[in-house]
């Protein structure tokens, strides 16, 4: 069964990390044209969990990250 992420897209921005949660979870980031750019997940090794892994693509923008969205969800493997 597949599931997809069906949030909206937010702005990779410090504010955006700031309200974030630290819980566990997955997450899209995506390039300004909405290609997803990369899939990760905030696990049991994430000091601060959706937060941190954020803040890291926040910093790096890896592949030209502009956006992201988040999914809260305790089975993340």
């Amino acid at each position: 069964m597949a599931i997809r992420m069906t949030k909206p897209w937010q702005p990779l921005s410090p504010e955006a990390v700031k309200a974030l949660s630290g819980q566990l979870g997955v997450f899209e980031l995506a390039d300004a044209e909405g290609r997803v750019v990369e899939i990760g997940f905030a696990g049991a090794r994430s000091l601060f969990g959706l937060r941190s892994e954020i803040a890291r693509a926040l910093e790096q923008r890896p592949h030209g990250a502009t956006r992201f969205r988040v999914e809260v969800n305790q089975q993340y493997s």
